[in-house]
């Protein structure tokens, strides 16, 4: 990221979440973030920026308002947010769906804390969150593939491994009878922006559950 780039990002950041204050040694952002103008709700964080736009900053949630739990989504070990799979943030970010900073904290970080503060009323997340485990894994690559079939699942993905291209004239894996390219193929080509390591270590997770 060039530097006037990264510099406007920044400035944009600080303009849009005025109570957030930018440590630049660190690369970390710290302070209150309002996420609803509303209710004034908001959230005390801390923004590591890290190896982004590689991969997703770290944040934590150092008010301590969210229980240290991994169902409340908080990574016990590192005490740090759980947004989304490793296979779903590649996606989200080599696809350009997640491009600047302010993309990462209106679109990922903000609705994570909405997403909480719903929790806590009503028990359970307005928008849904991937458990985590196999179940997280799985629901993950069904929202990538659209597939509803770990058995599917895993030969997609020992596929794409293998050969990294599939005839478009092929009969799909879904089963239902159609050529490739007129049912799946936009959703087996997002595979492409996942690492071959993800695919990997998620594939050997999900082959252990389907065996036992």
């Amino acid at each position: 990221m060039q530097n006037n780039e990264f510099a406007i990002q920044l400035n944009n950041v600080l303009k849009e979440h005025p109570l957030l204050k930018y440590d630049q040694t660190e690369r970390v952002f710290k302070g209150t973030l309002i996420v609803d103008d509303e209710d004034n709700d908001s959230y005390k964080v801390e923004i590591q920026l890290g190896e982004f736009p590689k991969k997703f900053p770290l944040v934590w949630e150092v008010g301590e308002r969210i229980p240290r739990k991994l169902d409340r989504h908080i990574y016990l070990n590192r005490e740090d947010c759980c947004f989304t799979t490793l296979a779903m943030q590649q996606i989200l970010l080599r696809k350009g769906r997640i491009k600047t900073i302010p993309d990462f904290i209106n679109k990922i970080v903000i609705p994570y804390f909405q997403n909480n503060s719903y929790y806590e009323i009503n028990g359970k997340y307005k928008n849904g969150e991937y458990e985590h485990g196999i179940e997280g894994v799985f629901q993950a690559y069904q929202d990538i593939l659209e597939l509803n079939s770990i058995k599917i699942t895993i030969n997609v993905l020992i596929w794409h491994l293998k050969n990294k291209k599939l005839g478009k004239n092929e009969h799909c894996f879904c089963g239902n009878g159609k050529k490739v390219k007129d049912c799946h193929l936009y959703k087996y080509n997002d595979l492409k922006y996942i690492n071959d390591d993800t695919i990997k270590s998620d594939l050997s997770i999900l082959i252990a559950n389907f065996k036992k």
